[in-house]
């Protein structure tokens, strides 16, 4: 069954003014090699969007999968493990990060350790962000383990049982005022994209919303009640659907 189209937001910000599309990677910009030729496309000829990459993974393993696409994409910022690493126009932000200094992620190995949850690989770990295969039923049970330890953290929650554990200023959401003050973006002219639970923060706090086709249960039911535009079609298409749908891009431009 098709999902619902929501109406978004009515934008407030005034014609020509740049844009800022912050978009997930896998599964979302990712899935539909042709769709997302189609968006590299349209973006190339709307000069006025600037495009950054939002992605649960480290920064560099986003960019291997960026050095693998068929098509280049070229994004003017990419945010990386859960929100605790920014790059913009390939240079690091260590202003950033330290906002981070002084967490301590040893406590939390050590409480899913005796857990017994495994941890994923060790690429789609940093400093800054411990990622764990955990199942639903103990969610709850590792959260209260690991704040007893003391750590003072943000969990994110993405089914089937996927459990990561950030700094509790940290998250896919956090850095959205950043990269628009470096940006120079309005920040009600962002619009953020995203098809899975990790990705709800993001569509909750930018001011516009896309959901795209393929987006997970979870997500809709996280978003349920806010204006996102629940695209009907899946991966890139759907981002562009989106934009089309929200009068970011003009409707009639098909290239």
């Amino acid at each position: 069954m098709e999902p619902p189209l929501g109406s978004g937001k009515v934008s407030s910000v005034p014609a020509h003014a740049p844009w800022l599309l912050v978009t997930d990677v896998d599964d979302t910009l990712t899935g539909d090699d042709d769709a997302l030729a189609e968006l590299v496309a349209v973006l190339a000829g709307a000069p006025t969007i600037r495009l950054a990459l939002n992605s649960s993974r480290p920064l560099a393993d986003v960019a291997k999968t960026l050095a693998e696409l068929p098509v280049m994409v070229t994004p003017d910022a990419v945010v990386g493990a859960l929100g605790t690493e920014i790059e913009i126009d390939g240079t690091p932000q260590p202003r950033w990060q330290r906002r981070f200094t002084g967490w301590d992620r040893r406590p939390v190995d050590e409480a899913m350790a005796r857990l017994g949850c495994p941890a994923h690989p060790d690429h789609l770990q940093t400093s800054f962000k411990a990622s764990f295969t955990v199942a639903e039923r103990a969610w709850v049970e590792a959260e209260h383990l690991i704040t007893d330890a003391g750590v003072a953290a943000r969990f994110i929650r993405a089914a089937p049982d996927d459990f990561d554990v950030i700094p509790v200023l940290a998250g896919k959401d956090a850095p959205i005022g950043y990269l628009t003050q470096q940006l120079g973006i309005d920040p009600a002219a962002v619009v953020a994209a995203g098809d899975s639970g990790n990705d709800a923060s993001m569509l909750l706090t930018a001011p516009h919303a896309i959901a795209v086709g393929n987006a997970t249960a979870q997500l809709r039911h996280a978003i349920r009640g806010a204006s996102a535009y629940q695209a009907r079609a899946r991966y890139a298409a759907g981002i562009l659907e989106g934009l089309r749908a929200l009068a970011i891009l003009d409707a009639s431009d098909h290239r």
